[in-house]
This record gives structure tokens, C-alpha cells and sequence, in this order.
């Protein structure tokens, strides 16, 4: 997982693969599709307020 704090968002890679489609879940959630139509990422926009109350806060590296 990575994150953006500049932008609020995080992001997970579940494969490699070339990004050919991203499908918006909801608000601020984004599945990103490769050429098979698997799910190969996901993007989460205004990460800092979609984090549950009950994960611990991120350390910082």
C-alpha cells in the first residue's frame, strides 16, 4: 500500500498489469481494471476520513 498525503489518497496494488479501466465504487473509491477486467489496484481518495475509527492511526516512516 501506498499514500499520498499531498492528495489524501492511498492506494493498493493487488497484481501487475497495464491499467486499461478504473470503475469510481463510490465516492472517493476506484477499482482499477487491466485488459482481462481484473482487478489489479485500488484507490481510495480522501483516505485520512474513510479510515474506520477502530484501525490504529499510520506510523510515519
Amino acid at each position: 500500500m501506498t499514500t499520498e498525503a499531498r492528495y489524501d489518497a492511498a492506494s493498493l496494488t493487488l497484481a501487475n498489469g497495464a491499467l486499461v479501466e478504473s470503475e469510481k465504487l463510490r465516492p472517493g473509491v476506484v477499482f482499477d481494471h487491466d485488459e482481462g477486467d481484473r482487478v489489479v489496484g485500488i484507490e481510495i481518495l480522501g483516505a485520512r476520513q474513510e479510515r474506520p475509527a477502530s484501525l490504529p492511526t499510520p506510523i510515519s516512516r
